[in-house]
């Protein structure tokens, strides 16, 4: 025991996983079969009930059909169970004694033998009709279900009795058990609840026996399926596989990555439980497509069906497909599928649950058959809506009925021809469309924090980067503009260089501190007020900007001076910026007549000088910057923005003047919500010996209202004394009150108990 216990911890694996070995795969095999055998046995008893209630009505059950649904490896139990399942798809009633095979714990077969389907479809219509044929396969086929799941309940109690007794056992000396649970969402047989559905109800034999009547019921039978599968089957698939997807694609072969996967501690038994569930589907898609389409291929191959379908490359292109998925074991992912199932399956082998293995599973075969398998069931979905609208294309089929083949084959040349390119089209259409879907989720509320926090970090070292340029600092600290001139050119024209800065329309901070000190005149000063105002609605960026943007820019702009600066393009976007500011002065100036109202005076008045908020903590309250909300963000520069609003060009507007203070003159009003209580990093516990920190104030429970009339107990008998006891009479006519006209008091037991504490507590 105890070696055992020493070699099953010495195996490299997770700790609290478990492993798989051929046992396990057995298992995983034995309930797989006997979940979909358990239940198909019930939904053919409940289908025969119903069906036997409905006696006066002639309701037919589609057992082909049901007998594709049981398709798979289950029936390869035993060979006369596998050649009495093919009697049954080949519409042939077959013995229904019981099989009891020796006792044994092999593996299951992969392989399966298709039955024969008939391509005649009269000779399949006339199968299908029978109903007293139909009866006699339901009764066959329950029989057949019913032995073959008493053979494997047998089989699963030997496997797990051989596999505890081989198993190594963990350091309590108990085999480490596989709970099936793990794997049972995987392996429900949940398509086989279309079982339901496969029965046709006979009003009329002449109507409802035809060919075309057979034909849409195929049909219908197709689109069910495909239903089924797409709302109940792939779901669950997909779901687990996304989970695979996720971890071998982003955290790579990482144990704490592993542990975030569904019943992490039985990955690898739920990976071979989801090839071997795949497996199976595969089966039962091919029972049924050749079922349906092997009988209609002549039809479905017809010049005059091409042309009655809306697309003749796209239908051309099913029908290839639909071939294939009759063949499917010719199909190169088929075949991998079945290595390493049957890798999986070999005596001795052992598969850990480590990353690497998971990761190497999934890149090796189930990021091949899982979208393989989707594809083939969104194929055959595409298929069955055209074949569809063939048979709806009632008006088209009676205008090709006097056409000669030569003449349909010539139109169908034609046709591919012209359908080609549409094809082609609605391809490129679809990739746009999803091109545009990626856009629009790669614009995540993560991307769009990321651009909010690369403006705002933008518009803040814009403002500090103005700060440390306004003085004489460092030309390291200096802007691009300010180190491209000289000396000699700074003195000659101070002026024009602090009007033609691009900082004044973006940093409203500089244009309050500057611009004032250059405005000599009256008009000067009206002027050095607004650029101030105008700037700071730049840095703000508010939906309604291009609107002001453009019924400021409405007036011609004044001639410009240029100054002798060296050509260069933030000399450009200077001389743009102090072009716009000009012409929204003078539109103000001529507009209203006036200058700013004092309320406006007082507020610029009132604005920190920009040297006080150079302090390395700033919030969105105090800086003068302010930042702009999410939905008024834009990947455009600033620049760009402003040339657009210079190139705007249309008439003037009456409320352009009224609509510009509003937007300037705003006051945000900021209430202070007090000081938060210190945490424990702040109010740390003393470490000295014998200090300890003050304990909070202690809650007593409030006085009795009792208590209140004791409190003035005295006061009251000090008036009942006040008079003379000689005057009796009197007493009366005052009204004073006495003490024996005052209740006592009576206490309970909750203010008596509270009283003994108080007291204690003193």
């Amino acid at each position: 025991m105890l070696a055992k216990a020493a070699a099953s911890a010495s195996v490299p694996a997770m700790k609290g996983s478990v492993y798989l070995d051929s046992h396990d795969v057995k298992i995983i095999q034995y309930k797989a079969a006997i979940y979909k055998l358990g239940e198909t046995s019930r939904l053919l008893n409940l289908l025969q009930k119903n069906l036997e209630k409905t006696a006066d009505t002639e309701i037919i059950p589609l057992m082909n059909y049901i007998l594709s649904l049981g398709e798979g490896p289950m029936f390869n139990v035993h060979p006369v169970l596998r050649k009495r399942y093919q009697l049954l798809c080949e519409y042939k009633v077959c013995k229904v004694t019981a099989v009891n095979p020796a006792l044994s714990t092999s593996g299951i077969d992969l392989e399966v033998e298709l039955p024969e389907v008939p391509e005649d479809l009269d000779d399949l219509k006339c199968k299908i009709y029978d109903e007293n044929l139909q009866w006699k396969l339901l009764e066959c086929f329950q029989k057949i279900v019913a032995n073959s799941s008493s053979i494997y309940e047998r089989k699963l109690r030997q496997v797990q009795m051989e596999r505890n007794a081989k198993r190594p056992v963990d350091a309590s000396g108990r085999p480490i058990t596989f709970v099936i649970n793990s794997v049972e969402n995987l392996l429900r047989p949940w398509e086989m609840s279309l079982s339901l559905d496969l029965a046709v109800l006979i009003n009329s034999r002449e109507q409802d026996t035809t060919t075309r009547s057979l034909r849409k019921l195929q049909t219908q039978v197709l689109s069910k399926f495909t239903d089924c599968l797409q709302k109940k089957v792939l779901p669950l698939i997909r779901g687990y596989y996304s989970q695979i997807q996720k971890f071998a694609a982003t955290r790579g072969i990482s144990e704490t990555a592993l542990k975030e996967l569904q019943s992490w501690e039985c990955s690898i038994h739920r990976v071979y439980a989801l090839l071997f569930r795949t497996l199976c589907l595969f089966d039962v898609m091919v029972s049924l497509v050749r079922q349906i389409y092997l009988p209609n291929k002549s039809y479905l191959n017809e010049s005059r069906t091409m042309l009655l379908s809306s697309n003749v490359y796209s239908y051309q292109e099913e029908i290839q497909k639909m071939e294939a998925l009759c063949n499917l074991e010719e199909h190169e992912t088929f075949g991998e599928l079945l290595a390493i199932l049957r890798n999986f399956s070999k005596e001795g082998s052992i598969y850990h649950v480590q990353p690497s293995k998971v990761l190497d599973v999934y890149n090796n075969s189930l990021s091949k058959v899982i979208p393989f398998l989707t594809a083939s069931v969104q194929s055959l979905k595409i298929f069955a809506g055209m074949w569809k609208y063939i048979e709806s294309n009632s008006e088209a089929n009676k205008k090709l009925v006097n056409w000669e083949e030569s003449q349909l084959i010539h139109m169908v040349e034609e046709r591919l021809a012209v359908d080609k390119l549409a094809h082609v089209e609605q391809i490129k259409q679809k990739r746009s469309k999803n091109e545009a879907g990626l856009s629009l989720k790669g614009n995540s509320p993560t991307s769009r924090n990321a651009v909010k926090r690369n403006l705002i970090e933008r518009v803040n070292g814009s403002s500090e980067s103005s700060i440390s340029s306004s003085g004489p600092g460092s030309p390291g600290k200096m802007s691009p503009l300010r180190m491209s001139r000289t000396s000699s050119i700074e003195k000659g024209s101070a002026t024009s260089s602090n009007l033609s800065s691009p900082q004044v329309s973006r940093r409203g901070s500089i244009a309050e501190s500057r611009v004032p000190a250059l405005a000599k005149t009256s008009n000067d000063k009206k002027m050095a007020l607004k650029p101030a105002t105008l700037s700071k609605r730049v840095i703000g960026r508010p939906r309604s900007s291009s609107l002001q943007s453009s019924q400021e820019t409405d007036q011609k702009p004044k001639p410009f001076i240029a100054s002798s600066l060296k050509s260069n393009s933030l000399q450009a976007n200077a001389s743009l910026n102090q072009r716009i500011i000009q012409n929204a002065v003078a539109h103000s100036l001529n507009g209203n007549g006036t200058g700013p109202s004092p309320s406006a005076r007082v507020r610029n008045a009132e604005k920190p000088s920009p040297v006080r908020c150079q302090g390395p903590a700033k919030t969105q309250s105090q800086s003068p910057i302010p930042v702009p909300e999410l939905e008024t963000l834009s990947l455009n520069s600033l620049d760009d923005q402003i040339c657009q609003e210079h190139s705007i060009d249309g008439p003037t507007s009456v409320n352009s003047s009224t609509a510009t203070p509003e937007v300037i003159v705003s006051i945000k009003k900021v209430r202070f919500t007090g000081v938060p209580p210190m945490d424990e990093d702040e109010d740390k516990s003393p470490t000295r010996r014998g200090w300890y920190k003050k304990p909070s104030v202690l809650h007593y429970p409030p006085p009795p209202p009792q208590f209140a009339l004791q409190k003035y107990k005295m006061r009251q008998e000090g008036m009942a004394f006040k008079t003379s006891l000689r005057e009796g009479d009197s007493c009366k006519k005052t009204g004073f009150l006495t003490n024996k006209e005052i209740p006592s008091p009576k206490e309970s037991s909750t203010s008596k108990l509270a009283s003994k504490i108080r007291d204690k507590l003193r």
